[in-house]
């Protein structure tokens, strides 16, 4: 944004930041690289500034937070190069003397422990890894059957996968994931795809995950899909279990590649199928949800105390 130009609404205020708040915030955020990065290269960088009147500071925040980056859609309809909300927050209570800069982000509950479960993560991998040797010998052309609809769909599954990984967003994380597994279960099949992932999935998956869960999830998927609707909370919560499908499908497809050669003559299969135990283990099972996205919220303590900061109508 330039920096004559300035916006003030009655319930947000655009302002760009000046050359002293932009040096104070480089000097104290160094650990921060998306700050530095950008307050480096970046011309012009702006804050936008909210007030509300709730009594919880972790509510207000979210609030602020879901505001914000809704403002920045709006602008990305018009700007050249994408617009980036910082995970840097001035905040400042009624009463107080001085505004807290303060890192923020999608935390997980797994920082905490990671030592923990580093090593289950390295276990379950090497599992995961001769579970789908097979795929590796599709990915480079090398298997007999790495031509038919069900190698190009486990090839297919593991790139929407990957691209879920990189997407910073989580609606884009859950879109991406959910069409890896998606295109495993219905194949070219171009309609009744809710009624063929309410059909297959639990004959896989059993009694581990029901037809009203993976109805759950086909209808948000609907929503996210068609509509762009959907929370990071309902994301959160649903993308332990679809990366549980993606990478169970995955196991399943890459089990009978010498069996079978299309997606309509894989899944009948899927009832006398019984999925390795060891994908249920806690870092997949209940717990797994540990280290995904858990809330928004502070990822540091204050990073710095500055006198408070007022904004005006006129900017200053």
């Amino acid at each position: 944004m330039r920096p004559e130009l300035f916006i003030h609404d009655a319930n947000f205020t655009f302002v760009a930041l000046d050359g002293s708040v932009r040096k104070l915030l480089t000097d104290y955020c160094q650990s921060i690289s998306d700050v530095t990065v950008v307050f480096a290269k970046a011309p012009h960088v702006c804050a936008v500034f909210f007030k509300n009147d709730l009594p919880d500071e972790g509510e207000a925040f979210r609030q602020a937070y879901e505001r914000v980056t809704a403002l920045i859609d709006v602008f990305s309809l018009l700007t050249f190069e994408i617009p980036k909300l910082l995970p840097v927050a001035i905040t400042a209570s009624d009463g107080e003397q001085k505004a807290k800069v303060r890192a923020f982000g999608f935390d997980t509950t797994g920082r905490a422990f990671i030592g923990e479960i580093e090593e289950k993560f390295l276990r379950h991998g090497e599992f995961v890894l001769k579970q789908l040797l097979p795929a590796f010998d599709v990915a480079s052309g090398i298997h007999a059957n790495s031509q038919n609809e069900v190698a190009d769909q486990l090839s297919t599954l593991a790139k929407m996968y990957r691209h879920g990984r990189l997407a910073l967003d989580l609606q884009m994380q859950f879109l991406s994931k959910f069409t890896a597994m998606e295109g495993l279960v219905c194949g070219s099949q171009q309609s009744g795809h809710g009624q063929l992932l309410r059909t297959r999935l639990p004959e896989l998956f059993k009694a581990r995950l029901s037809t009203a869960r993976i109805n759950e999830l086909w209808k948000l998927r609907c929503r996210a899909s068609h509509a762009g609707a959907g929370s990071w909370r309902e994301f959160s919560a649903a993308l332990p279990d679809v990366e549980l499908l993606v990478v169970g499908c995955a196991i399943f497809a890459a089990e009978h590649l010498k069996q079978v050669n299309t997606i309509k003559d894989l899944w009948p299969r899927a009832s006398g199928y019984s999925l390795p135990p060891q994908l249920f283990e806690d870092v997949w099972g209940h717990n797994s949800v540990e280290r995904f996205v858990q809330e928004l919220g502070w990822l540091d303590a204050s990073l710095l105390q500055l006198d408070r900061i007022y904004v005006t109508a006129s900017g200053t």
